[in-house]
């Protein structure tokens, strides 16, 4: 089923603001290669000058996101520099039907770069531009290696789906389904606790159908990879080799304060740095604040991608590979490589199993699909969790992405195991170290039939802290409500046939810590 567009019942919400900074705004319908159309608001300089443009792909154009767009527009026009505002298929405006993290956005960047070069107010060259889902839009126009494109920035941005966004390890959060459903502004026809009940025993394939009346495509293909190991989904889910081919000259963003799509975009940046053709042409700029770009609007490192889409480029010389905040003494440090090993070391620390608590747990993973709801786990008890500790025997800066590496053994193979970070603070507080909207980290790994194996979880980047004498704890989990799991046909029967499914951690679990090399200083006010 294609969405249609009924444009007597959608308003472009960016056609209502007032031209500014002489510019004046259009609504156009660009015509995909296959028959679609792609709702697009194009901000351009009516004076006759030809000028580098900035495209800006988003699947939020109806959403409480608007303000940042407005923001986006103001921004880039001041700066002299026409301004592309397009719905991603399927979303708001645009016909078609939407699809999480699919490559069919890296031809639809292409077909609108055409577009664009061929407008009378544009000099041939353009900037993709974004931050979340409109940065992973970016990267796609990055991977469409366009002539034109001249320079990507891309913000906090997903670039795999069987790691990225709402997923880790091939399993995809619930809220998926939700989501889908928002971009395609379906609204939910049965109340919450109907729905618990009536999902509760429908086939997940029908979920889109009880709680929005039709047929979601993205859902239907995205339960079937689900369900069938061998599916190409994944694949064609991802950006990862299109990035590794890239020439064009790109700013990977993180933050460095809960987000997890900043692990994100420090995955997708460390293969274009290991695999790449030409890795001196991307960088990565990692800010203090979370999900976002962390001000670089306001600094001098976006003008030099900016300058790319004028007639009088500037040169890159002084421009590091690699720019991070750095919290010790509240500056900047830089190098030429991540981790910054010049500025940071990665210390093992050997975590031991908390005292009384087990070291196995069920694993129940088929519940899962007992409910559409996110629900806190709350107190699992001992036959479903496993905690592991470390205590700090000094103070440590941590800056950077935190990894546990396990060893564990399963009754049932590619059993799940996903884990939450905390510490304490004066042996009276527990704080999260990653906290996210589910309450759930999606850093996860998958048991194998090799007990010898080490099993790693990479965690987004943070920023932090931590003083002597505090511990550190992983809360181990096989029961992840909030996930569906990419089961094999005989590990789903074992699970919904067995209550003894049992994971066992085994010793030598560590925790790997990016530390900042400092012996002590006092924690930045900034």
């Amino acid at each position: 089923m294609v969405a249609s567009v009924d444009k007597n019942q959608k308003v472009s919400y960016m056609s209502l603001i007032p031209a500014a900074n002489g510019l004046k705004i259009e609504n156009k319908y660009i015509e995909t290669a296959d028959g679609l159309k792609l709702h697009t608001v194009v901000a351009s300089f009516n004076d006759g000058v030809k000028r580098g443009t900035v495209f800006w792909k988003t699947p939020y154009f109806e959403t409480s996101h608007l303000h940042y767009m407005v923001a986006g527009y103001d921004y880039f026009s001041t700066k002299g520099f026409n301004f592309i505002l397009q719905s991603n298929r399927g979303a708001h405006l645009s016909e078609g039907d939407f699809k999480w993290l699919d490559q069919i956005n890296i031809e639809d960047a292409t077909e609108t770069i055409d577009w664009i070069t061929k407008q009378e107010f544009s000099n041939g060259k353009v900037m993709s531009y974004g931050v979340s889902y409109d940065g992973y839009n970016a990267l796609a126009a990055n991977v469409s290696n366009h002539p034109a494109l001249k320079s990507v920035v891309a913000c906090s941005a997903p670039a795999n789906a069987a790691t990225d966004s709402f997923s880790s390890n091939k399993s995809i959060e619930i809220h998926l389904l939700t989501y889908i459903a928002g971009r395609e502004q379906v609204k939910q026809i049965v109340s919450n606790q109907e729905a618990g009940m009536a999902l509760a025993t429908a086939d997940i394939h029908d979920w889109d159908n009880i709680l929005y009346g039709r047929d979601l495509g993205d859902w239907d293909e995205t339960i079937e990879a689900i369900k069938n190991i061998d599916s190409t989904y994944w694949e064609e889910r991802s950006l990862i080799e299109g990035l590794k081919k890239s020439s064009i000259d790109t700013l990977h963003v993180a933050g460095l304060s809960f987000d997890q799509d900043s692990r994100d975009t420090l995955l997708a940046y460390q293969e274009v740095q290991n695999k790449g053709v030409t890795p001196e042409n991307h960088r990565l700029f990692l800010h203090a604040q979370g999900h976002g770009c962390g001000g670089i609007e306001q600094s001098q490192v976006i003008d030099f991608y900016l300058s790319k889409i004028t007639d009088t480029p500037v040169a890159q010389i002084g421009l590091p590979q690699v720019v991070q905040y750095s919290l010790a003494n509240g500056s900047w440090i830089s190098g030429d490589r991540y981790p910054l090993s010049e500025h940071i070391e990665r210390k093992e620390f050997e975590l031991s199993l908390e005292e009384g608590i087990n070291s196995e747990f069920a694993s129940s993973d088929s519940q899962v699909l007992a409910t559409m709801l996110e629900q806190p786990t709350g107190d699992l008890g001992e036959n479903n969790m496993a905690i592991l500790a470390v205590e700090m025997k000094e103070d440590v800066y941590i800056n950077g992405s935190i990894e546990i590496v396990l060893k564990a053994t399963s009754q049932a193979p590619e059993t799940r195991i996903s884990a939450k970070l905390y510490y304490t603070i004066e042996d009276v507080q527990i704080s999260q170290i990653q906290q996210y909207e589910s309450g759930l980290a999606r850093s996860s790994v998958v048991t194998t039939d090799d007990a010898n194996d080490e099993l790693g979880m990479v965690y987004p980047p943070r920023l932090l802290e931590i003083k002597a004498g505090t511990k550190i704890y992983v809360h181990l989990l096989t029961n992840d409500y909030s996930h569906i799991q990419a089961l094999s046909p005989e590990r789903e029967q074992y699970f919904m046939s067995s209550d003894q499914a049992k994971v066992s951690i085994l010793d030598g679990a560590k925790l790997i810590l990016p530390l900042e090399k400092v012996q002590s200083r006092e924690l930045a006010s900034n």
